[in-house]
């Protein structure tokens, strides 16, 4: 699956009348494999009202985004304290008790971390844990530092933060701004933040009376970054109306959803671009309607020409014969191996039917054979006609049948004896009355059958093949 991603923060800021218009952020991603074009907006000062249009050619569209946070979205928010100062334990104990509001307004698709810094940075709790774990860690928060590298932190929390999987991601900076830092400085730190999509949040925490370059570090930190400013009073307790909402501006905006499919539906491939146009009202002046835009790039592929099919040669009982419309595209070595299948194939069909014979032909089935004396005063004699049985299966052998009836079955006692365990005892018998032969079953176990056909009492005509048990029986009658 393939995605082209665009991180876009727009840093300009409109004015009308005196009033600013807001800052927006967006991510987006192309999916190429479901054609499909996502944005994750927010805004850096959330707008009393707003709509949202997109422009792809000459037409325009009007969207309603998903509100965030949508399905499968998760918020990282990592509380970051410096503990420089042991004189400032005071505003460490407060920063501890604003965690705790913090954490009461904290949702189901929020994930959190702890960590305090001075001169070395300390992971108190590590990204991606509960608001009740961050809570039971804030025990371990000390003043005892005598140092502090706010810049060099920053930027390593920023790492941390981004081999984290969530789909945003803030921190909560609170500190009094100064910083001790040789190596690295304010504008780095904004510059990674921007780069990884992370808010700085900054809880400014000020000794009554010297607000300096701290004041400003965290305002430019905040500012910088799409996140806010916020500070303390003289008793270092910040406004209620942020610790009742901290993460509403966070939480703002949305997801932008739009099928590119529409676009190859019209025939546009290739790099197109797509306008996104926010709409807002300002909040000085209500009847003034402002807007804010932003272009982004996409890749249409258009599908590939399907393959002209390999030509097939078509082959007769002569020979093979190649078509007039695929003569100049067949090409010897194609022509050999066409003809090396089916040359193949039909030997297997030989040696198929030849293993088909070998294995369902009749085997000559192991039965005695013995004739009786016909010379019995009770049987009928036959003239006229001559009439005989041959053994097929057995030895061959021929009985002539001169009187009637002639009984047949494994019993010593009838005329013709078979000596097989599929024969019953008295099996059938053959008669003959108003001049033609007639077969019956007397009652055996296996049944008689009568040119593949079970029977009791038939006639039987010059050539029927009669089956007693397994021993097969051609019955030939030859007129005078």
């Amino acid at each position: 699956m393939n995605h082209h991603n665009i991180f876009i923060f727009l840093f300009c800021c409109f004015t009308s009348a005196s009033a600013e218009i807001p800052f927006i952020s967006a991510d987006c991603q192309q999916n190429e494999a479901a054609d499909i074009l996502s944005c994750d907006y927010r805004w850096w000062i959330k707008p009393l009202a707003s709509s949202i249009s997109i422009h792809v050619g000459q037409d325009t569209f009007s969207i309603s985004p998903t509100p965030y946070p949508y399905v499968d979205a998760k918020t990282m928010i990592f509380f970051l304290v410096d503990v420089s100062d042991p004189k400032r334990r005071r505003v460490v104990q407060k920063n501890i008790e604003h965690i705790r509001l913090l954490l009461k307004s904290a949702k189901p698709h929020q994930r959190f971390a702890l960590a305090g810094f001075a001169s070395q940075l300390e992971i108190l709790a590590p990204p991606g844990v509960s608001a009740k774990t961050v809570e039971e860690s804030l025990a371990k928060v000390k003043a005892n530092g005598f140092s502090t590298k706010l810049y060099e932190h920053s930027l390593s929390v920023i790492e941390l933060l981004k081999k984290s999987p969530e789909q945003r991601k803030a921190i909560f900076l609170f500190s009094d701004g100064l910083a001790e830092d040789k190596e690295t400085s304010l504008q780095q730190v904004i510059e990674a933040a921007r780069a990884a999509q992370i808010q700085i949040y900054t809880l400014g925490y000020f000794k009554p009376g010297k607000v300096g370059n701290g004041y400003y570090n965290l305002e430019a930190l905040a500012k910088g970054t799409g996140g806010e400013f916020i500070h303390s009073n003289e008793k270092f307790v910040l406004p209620a109306t942020f610790l009742t909402k901290p993460f509403q501006r966070l939480d703002s905006g949305g997801l932008i959803t739009y099928k590119l499919d529409l676009l190859k539906d019209n025939g546009l491939f290739g790099k197109q671009s797509i306008k996104l146009t926010w709409h807002f009202v300002n909040s000085q002046k209500m009847t003034e309607q402002s807007s804010f835009s932003l272009e982004k790039s996409v890749t249409i592929t258009q599908p590939q020409a399907e393959e002209k099919p390999t030509p097939i040669l078509e082959i007769t009982s002569e020979k093979a014969v190649v078509t007039k419309e695929n003569l100049e595209s067949v090409d010897e070595p194609i022509i050999k191996k066409q003809f090396l299948i089916y040359l193949i194939s039909g030997i297997l069909i030989i040696l198929l039917i030849w293993l088909s014979f070998l294995l369902f032909r009749r085997k000559p089935v192991n039965a005695t054979i013995s004739f009786a004396d016909s010379e019995n005063l009770s049987k009928k004699m036959i003239e006229g006609v001559s009439a005989y049985l041959r053994f097929t299966t057995c030895s061959g052998e021929v009985y002539p049948i001169t009187v009637t009836p002639v009984s047949i079955g494994r019993n010593a006692e009838n005329d013709i004896q078979l000596d097989n365990v599929t024969v019953s005892a008295f099996h059938a018998e053959i008669c003959y009355e108003n001049c033609r032969f007639f077969i019956r079953d007397t009652n055996s176990t296996n049944g008689v059958l009568l040119d593949g056909k079970q029977v009791e009492y038939t006639e039987i005509e010059n050539g029927s093949q009669l089956e007693i048990g397994e021993v097969v029986i051609d019955f030939v009658m030859e007129s005078p």
